[in-house]
């Protein structure tokens, strides 16, 4: 496969990651690829404090956790600050 090819193939992949967090709200795998995609781009450390030990938790209710985000890299609170915690009303 080209590098072209490759590169589309992954575009696809984040885009079918985003319609099915969109579509099932709490799909913790899509929203955890929509949060690792180039858009966001948050690290594999940071979705793992995201994700880990909250098994009855929805991404968007530990994305509310303020203990928690304060748990994730500066790098990873500022990526969430510039990207999707405004558009949900986290500060």
């Amino acid at each position: 496969m080209n590098e072209a090819k490759e590169h589309l193939a992954g575009v696809v992949q984040d885009l079918l990651a985003l319609t099915r967090a969109l579509a099932h709200p709490g799909d913790r795998l899509a929203w955890l690829a929509v949060m690792r995609a180039p858009w966001c781009g948050l690290t594999l450390a940071d979705l793992h404090v995201l994700a880990v030990n909250n098994a009855g938790m929805t991404v968007w209710d530990a994305l509310r956790d303020e203990q928690r985000v304060g748990q994730m890299s500066a790098d990873g609170r500022a990526r969430l600050a510039r990207g999707i915690l405004p558009r949900v009303g986290i500060r």
